[in-house]
């Protein structure tokens, strides 16, 4: 059993001025289509899915999803590609980084040693300088510093 609504009154004169428009020839953009009213012109393509057969919209809904999964296969591509080189650096970094801790190392060693030769040779300069002073019979000084001499 069919359901019809009555149409409104502002929807009879729409549709009256329309169909007037028409049999004028001055329904400028408009067209009749198998009793659908359609756009013309440039608009075309917003009446398609009103127009186009069944076979017309699994056609066209089939070519728009290939064209998607190929853009996203790309996009994929891509993005993994980025990832790779990412992951790449960061073996790359990560590779330098003992590298790295063994030069310090040795520095710090070569550091420790320098400071332990200074302090080798500072000592034996303030037992030098002792030595060479008693011998003279003075008081026992040192331009070193007296906190050398203790």
């Amino acid at each position: 059993m069919p359901v019809r609504t009555k149409p409104s009154r502002q929807e009879i004169a729409a549709a009256e001025n329309l169909y007037r428009d028409f049999r004028e020839r001055q329904a400028d953009g408009h067209g009749l289509h198998k009793g659908l009213v359609v756009r013309t012109g440039l608009m075309t393509l917003r009446s398609f899915f009103q127009t186009a057969s069944v076979r017309e919209r699994v056609y066209l809904f089939t070519a728009a999803s290939a064209v998607w999964e190929s853009h996203a296969g790309v996009m994929l591509r891509r993005l993994s590609g980025d990832v790779g080189e990412q992951i790449s650096s960061i073996q790359n970094a990560s590779s330098e980084i003992p590298q790295g801790n063994a030069d310090l190392s040795r520095r710090a060693e070569a550091a420790a040693m320098s400071v332990q030769e200074t302090a080798s040779a500072t000592t034996g300069m303030t037992m030098r300088c002792r030595t060479m002073l008693t011998r003279r019979g003075r008081p026992i000084s040192c331009p070193l510093g007296r906190a050398m001499l203790r």
